[in-house]
């Protein structure tokens, strides 16, 4: 058996030869002049038309090796040994021996002798767990490449862990809990030609510091089990090229413009990972501030979700009792918009502001519902009718107008008919100033009672034979018998 270092591991027919310089025989001997020596492989790597694992010793490598001939000119490499420190020769000057060492890195890898972890001061991600790496000496089974290509199998007890890393850092860890912590340094992409199912018994948590995109060729099907909440700091724009079919089982509260509500997303560690504040108030902002949440071991009462602990059963209800009293006195009914500020019984006003809301849809609009509808217009309301407008309403049409603005004028190029309306129609205003003007033809089958002026300014017929034209007349009959006056 004889000892040498490796020279030249550039074998021109890239078997996996290497030039050896043999302690004592080679000393006077070029690098150049060597003879290819082969490498023994174990026994359980095929080394077979590419099969099983490639030789790549480096040079400076200590090797033991046996002469394949009587000259002892060419060798077998049988195995590596690793040596407290490097053994460094030049190309031309013979070895002293096996002892000639320096001071310099061990051979045998810094990660099997446990000594601290080389890449512990590289940048984490804000949510990456830290690294269970701990190993201790001798469990750690390491192989590292010349370029820093690193795989560990760490069988340390209480630290089991394997890791593989690229040299640029990207890599993949598994504890000894079994947890995995990936790391990518750049881009990631994945390609699956059949079918993906991912099944997660716990939560999901995705964070994304640029844009995101989804795109589906066929349908996306989401179901959520419990309550869903969306937060969009900026603008959301939605393009439907077909239809929306939607049901909603309970409420639909939306505020529309500048608000006042503080979005607040908590992580695990109570530490708020997304907040907003914007100005003004909106409805449930201030109802949040009449009656506040409460918090509970288990659950946070608000005014939004009291209905759903009222639901629950007597006994279910007890860990909430306490926080349930806070809204005893709550009445979703008394919250009034009233003059742009919302208002409650004894409590303190506050002002909402709102935005607007464009709805543009190619076809038609079809809205059923089953209970009262309350609309309050700040602004102006415009109401532009390119065809027929049907209106059935079995009770009455109360119409009050008391600015501005809000004179109510109609004007169609065929007739207005009421006949479709089985209660009275009464029309008011405060300002006598204003006029009701109704032009063209008026169909009116029941009652029409005007509490002021009525103003006349063509030809008016009460029938096809009674002309009303500006002079006097008497009225002999009916409710307003005995009455005379100019009808102007």
């Amino acid at each position: 058996m004889h000892f040498g270092i490796v020279k030249d591991i550039k074998d021109p027919k890239k078997i996996g030869r290497v030039k050896v310089k043999v302690f004592d025989l080679h000393d006077s001997i070029n690098v150049s002049d060597l003879a290819w020596s082969q490498v023994l492989m174990p026994a359980n790597v095929p080394a077979r038309l590419g099969v099983g694992a490639s030789v790549n010793l480096l040079v400076g490598t200590l090797v033991a090796c046996v002469p394949l001939d009587k000259m002892k000119q060419e060798f077998i490499v049988t195995g590596t040994l690793p040596t407290n420190s490097d053994i460094t020769t030049d190309d031309d000057t013979a070895i002293g021996g096996s002892a000639a060492e320096t001071k310099s890195k061990p051979d045998n890898n810094s990660r099997v002798r446990g000594e601290p972890d080389p890449h512990a001061d590289e940048s984490k991600g804000k949510y990456q767990p830290k690294s269970t790496y701990g190993p201790i000496y001798p469990h750690n089974n390491v192989m590292e490449t010349e370029s820093g290509h690193v795989r560990e199998y760490d069988d340390t007890p209480g630290a089991e862990r394997i890791t593989e890393r690229h040299k640029s850092g990207t890599q993949y860890e598994i504890a000894a809990n079994g947890s995995k912590i990936e790391k990518i340094v750049r881009d990631n992409y994945q390609l699956i030609l059949g079918h993906d199912t991912i099944e997660v018994r716990g939560n999901v948590k995705i964070y994304v510091n640029g844009d995101a995109n989804i795109a589906v060729a066929k349908d996306l099907n989401a179901q959520v089990g419990n309550n869903m909440t969306t937060v969009v700091d900026g603008n959301a724009d939605l393009l439907v090229k077909g239809d929306i079919d939607g049901e909603v089982r309970g409420n639909i509260d939306i505020n529309v413009g500048p608000s006042d509500p503080e979005h607040i997303i908590y992580n695990d560690d109570d530490i708020a990972v997304h907040h907003v504040k914007l100005g003004g108030y909106t409805r449930n902002k201030a109802i949040d501030i009449w009656f506040p949440p409460v918090k509970t071991d288990t659950f946070t009462l608000t005014h939004r979700n009291m209905r759903k602990v009222k639901e629950m059963s007597a006994t279910a209800q007890e860990p909430y009792a306490t926080a349930l009293a806070t809204f005893v006195d709550y009445d979703p009914d008394k919250v009034k918009l009233v003059d742009g500020s919302w208002t409650y019984p004894d409590k303190t006003s506050y002002i909402a502001s709102f935005g607007n809301i464009d709805l543009h849809t190619e076809g038609g609009l079809s809205a059923t519902i089953g209970g009262e509808v309350d609309m309050t217009a700040f602004q102006s309301v415009k109401l532009d009718i390119r065809k027929n407008a049907d209106i059935d309403v079995v009770g009455n049409i109360n119409i009050d107008a008391t600015g501005e603005e809000s004179i109510i004028d109609v004007n169609a190029t065929g007739n207005i008919s009421a006949t479709s309306v089985e209660g009275n129609i009464t029309v008011t205003t405060t300002d006598t100033s204003k006029k009701i003007t109704l032009a063209g033809n008026v169909d009116i089958t029941e009652n029409l009672n005007v509490a002021k002026n009525v103003v006349v300014t063509g030809t008016t017929k009460t029938s096809d034979s009674q002309l009303l034209d500006g002079h006097n007349h008497v009225i002999s009959g009916g409710s307003s018998a005995g009455n005379t006056g100019n009808l102007s």
